[in-house]
């Protein structure tokens, strides 16, 4: 009997051996890696590096976090295809929850009521080997604290005339969407109408001036002089996006749209745009 790590350790070394490996410097990823897998993490506990160290003992290690976050800002045809998949199966949770969602039942079961789509999808996407994901449902007075980290649901009761903010992330054979939807149970009123109003218009204003050579700070800026002109600037309080497909979501994915961001749209990247409001109380 062995332990993970030596499984790993030897099929470095074997890796090692039929590439003829004979590396003096070795790039390795320094930072935490989240793995979509509830099984593996607890078997294997090892160090990428330490793991390096033992199979060679020679080479020098450096951290390659930098070339690494520039190679994932282009996805190539295969991982953009996988994302792709992705998005459908977050599209059809929305199809298939909406339908559910009324006034009487609580947050959590509303999220639930979306993520069965998520853990079942293998029924309608027999290609994809592993699949799942996370939704959250923050509605009423919620609704307006799903701008910050951590949102989650609660056992709110949603009511007629709620604003009700959906929030997917799922992932197919590894690769992520992160998408949100916001209902609202009933007719709207004319507060909430040039809500949805604005943050639309905001979006398809981003979503034009999106193109290669871009900058990422004036996507985000569209979106807020959309926002800033119907009254809204003060309370879009995050960035307009950032990159996404490797992660749940990752706010440091580049491109990231922000107003501070030097960073240029290239064909190929993946992004998450979200302008959004939160009008507390």
């Amino acid at each position: 009997m062995i332990t993970a790590e030596e499984s790993v350790y030897e099929a470095f070394v074997r890796l090692k051996r039929d590439l003829a490996i004979d590396a003096d410097r070795i790039g390795f990823e320094q930072s935490d890696a989240f793995e979509p897998a509830a099984y593996a993490p607890h078997m294997l506990r090892a160090s990428s590096a330490r793991l390096l160290r033992r199979a060679f003992p020679s080479a020098t290690l450096a951290p390659a976090d930098e070339l690494l976050a520039e190679m994932r800002t282009i996805k190539t045809a295969a991982e953009t295809e996988h994302i792709r998949t992705a998005c459908r199966i977050a599209e059809q949770a929305f199809d298939k929850g909406v339908q559910l969602l009324r006034p009487g039942i609580t947050e959590v079961e509303g999220a639930a009521a979306f993520r069965i789509s998520l853990s079942s999808c293998l029924r309608d996407f027999d290609h994809v080997k592993r699949c799942d994901g996370f939704m959250q449902c923050m509605s009423g007075l919620n609704s307006s604290k799903a701008f910050g980290p951590y949102p989650r649901s609660h056992s709110r009761t949603i009511e007629a005339g709620d604003l009700v903010i959906l929030r997917c992330q799922c992932y197919a054979n590894g690769y992520w969407a992160d998408v949100a939807r916001t209902y609202h149970i009933g007719p709207l009123d004319d507060t909430k109408q040039r809500l949805f109003g604005a943050v639309i218009s905001a979006r398809n204003e981003a979503l034009r001036a999106m193109r290669p050579g871009a900058r990422a700070a004036e996507i985000d800026g569209t979106a807020r002089r959309i926002l800033d002109a119907c009254g809204y600037g003060s309370v879009f309080k995050h960035p307009a996006g950032q990159g996404a497909g490797f992660g749940a979501t990752d706010y440091g994915a580049r491109p990231r749209l922000h107003p501070m961001s030097d960073d240029v749209l290239q064909a190929g990247m993946v992004l998450k745009l979200e302008p959004g409001v939160y009008l507390e109380n």
